[in-house]
C-alpha cells in the first residue's frame, strides 16, 4: 500500500513459491542397448549437488524431450507425476523417450530403461523407481 508512490508497505506475506526447491532441466542423450540413440530430460533441484546421491524416478510416458523448457505447475496430481513436488523433496526425475512396439509398452520400458538404471550410478545403495507403465 502507498500514499505517495515512493514508500510502500506490504499488505500480505503470501509467497507459496518459497516452499519449493525449484527444478532445473538438462537434456541427456545416450545409446540404448539395441544401438539406437535416445534422449530424455533430467529434472534436478535448483540446489543440485553432483557429489550427493539422489533417488531417481524414471517417468515413462511416450516422448518427453519436447518438454525441456516447459514450466510445470506444482499442483496436486491426479495421474501424471507431479515432477516439481518430487524434485522439491529430494528426488531426480528422468523423463526419457519411450521406444516400444504397439501393445508392449512395459517391455519397451524395461528393455530401454529399468535394466539401464545401473548405468546412472554404480552404487548398490542407490535407488531407482519407474512410474507410468501399465502392462
Amino acid at each position: 500500500m502507498t500514499h505517495d508512490f515512493r514508500n510502500f508497505r506490504a499488505l500480505t506475506d503470501l509467497a507459496p513459491q518459497k516452499d519449493y526447491n525449484w527444478y532445473t532441466t538438462e537434456l541427456l542423450r545416450w545409446t540404448r542397448p539395441d544401438g539406437q540413440e535416445s534422449e530424455g530430460i533430467l529434472f534436478k533441484p535448483e540446489d543440485f549437488d553432483p557429489g550427493k546421491l539422489y533417488p531417481l524416478i524414471v517417468y515413462i510416458y511416450e516422448k518427453g524431450a519436447d518438454n525441456l523448457h516447459t514450466f510445470i505447475h506444482p499442483t496436486a496430481s491426479e495421474g501424471p507425476l507431479n515432477i516439481p513436488w518430487y524434485v522439491s523433496h529430494g528426488y531426480l526425475v528422468l523423463f526419457p523417450e519411450l521406444h516400444y512396439k504397439t501393445g508392449h509398452t512395459g517391455q519397451g520400458a524395461s528393455e530401454g530403461w529399468y535394466r539401464q538404471c545401473s548405468f546412472w550410478r554404480n552404487d548398490p545403495t542407490w535407488t531407482c523407481g519407474i512410474w507410468g507403465c501399465r502392462d
